[in-house]
């Protein structure tokens, strides 16, 4: 099971080299941001874990895309080759940087052009709860997103919450078995080719509606 997580910080905080690796290593790890200087600083962009949810072992793959210095996404084909082959997306944020919630909208909307996420298990997460004296991105903001784009939301802290942490990757991977067990059965009762050209129809249909929307949002 592949799993990609999106940027965390952008900015002047990308400078101190943060992306969601705090909140990976806290789930594949059991580590908290701050604790392990040393290996919070390595290179590595992917995670793995075996992981046993509601008694069913599953081995989870953690992919991370950042963003560079100029604070720009990922080339298009580098994108596609990574959504193309995951089963799940983690779309995480600073509470205390708007521009990173502003750039996990744009993510979004890069990775819809590739692969439909009307049917692609999705969790928007507010991270850095800990440092509430410094929220620029309201609660009520971040749930109006994740209503928008269709995710799960929380908020947590890679430093505090090693429960709500495991929470969010575990409730991602609960909706890749859902999806994985309709996709099954629609094949099953109505065959997989009609029902594909159904859902591409209506994708296509709806994606510029929603991406006007989120972005009239963003720019206000």
């Amino acid at each position: 099971m592949k799993l990609y997580t999106s940027l965390k910080e952008v900015g002047r905080r990308l400078i101190v080299g943060r992306t969601s690796k705090p909140l990976c290593r806290a789930f594949t790890e059991g580590i908290k941001d701050g604790d392990d200087q040393k290996t919070k600083k390595g290179k590595n962009n992917a995670f793995d874990k075996w992981e046993s949810i509601d008694n069913e072992p599953s081995f989870i793959k953690l992919y991370d895309i950042y963003l560079n210095t100029q604070n720009e996404i990922p080339g298009a084909a580098a994108i596609r080759s990574m959504v193309e082959k995951t089963d799940g997306i983690v779309l995480i944020y600073s509470i205390t940087d708007r521009e990173s919630f502003r750039m996990v909208s744009k993510l979004f909307f890069v990775i819809h052009e590739y692969r439909d996420c009307n049917n692609m298990p999705l969790v928007l997460v507010g991270n850095k709860i800990d440092e509430e004296d410094n929220r620029m991105v309201s609660v009520t903001e971040g749930r109006e997103l994740a209503f928008d784009i269709g995710a799960s939301f929380y908020e947590t802290s890679a430093k505090m919450n090693l429960e709500v942490v495991q929470a969010v990757f575990h409730d991602v991977i609960r909706q890749v078995r859902c999806v994985r067990s309709r996709r099954r059965m629609e094949e099953q009762v109505c065959g997989g080719e009609s029902i594909t050209r159904i859902k591409g129809l209506v994708h296509r249909l709806s994606f510029r509606s929603k991406k006007k929307q989120i972005q009239r949002k963003m720019s206000t």
